[in-house]
């Protein structure tokens, strides 16, 4: 899905999406709102979705959003929203991989691409139980034909 369904509004503001950022439970906020949540409690934890309760692991920008990057507001939104993911982007989600089409990463990046998403966790030497930073990246595989075609 490219953007929040018609006719919704930010639980948060209830208003209309502004920089509309869908959560790794599926709701969507408005990029601003959802990153006063999180503010709003412990800036080391991730925020927790005001809508199911489930910790939000992943926020993911409309298509919408991403075409107005060159704003500079969008921009700074969009830039709080990548450090987030980076923060706590770690916990994968069968969400990330099923949601994120091969169209809405070619919109993104320009071209039609395979795409791999890795996450990389970092964590202290004295206790590895928990990531103390991890990173999730897409990996853009480059495109073969196949033999014969065009």
């Amino acid at each position: 899905m490219d953007g929040p369904p018609r006719n919704d509004f930010c639980s948060i503001c209830h208003g209309h999406f502004n920089i509309a950022c869908q959560a790794n439970c599926s709701h969507w906020f408005c990029g601003d709102c959802i990153m006063l949540v999180w503010h709003h409690g412990s800036a080391l934890q991730p925020c927790i979705c005001p809508l199911c309760r489930r910790q939000i692991t992943l926020l993911v920008p409309g298509e919408a959003s991403l075409r107005e990057r060159n704003d500079p507001n969008v921009a700074e939104v969009l830039g709080k929203i990548e450090r987030y993911n980076h923060l706590f982007g770690g916990n994968t989600s069968s969400f990330v991989q099923n949601s994120i089409c091969n169209g809405c990463i070619s919109t993104f990046f320009g071209a039609p691409s395979k795409f791999l998403f890795v996450t990389l966790s970092f964590f202290h030497a004295e206790h590895s139980q928990q990531p103390a930073r991890s990173l999730q990246i897409v990996v853009l595989l480059p495109s073969f034909r196949e033999k014969g075609g065009e």
